[in-house]
């Protein structure tokens, strides 16, 4: 009894033209899915964003050396 691996019976077999589409279009959609997941956006600047506002909405409360108060008339 002769065992056939995978690439004896993929040898003698054609591929058929449909086959051969269906393997490729199956393959472009899997680079495509890769080329999304690669390309996403990390969420690490949306974090700085949010502390570098903090501090500017921070400094903004703290009057100026040369802001006149009604208080101070």
């Amino acid at each position: 009894m002769a065992e056939k691996n995978y690439w004896s019976r993929m040898r003698r077999s054609r591929m058929s033209r449909r086959s051969l589409l269906r393997a490729s279009a199956r393959a472009g959609v899997g680079a495509a899915g890769l080329a999304l997941v690669g390309c996403g956006d990390d969420d690490d600047d949306g974090a700085a964003q949010q502390a570098s506002s903090d501090a500017t909405a921070a400094d903004d409360d703290q009057p100026s050396s040369g802001d006149s108060s009604p208080a101070a008339t």
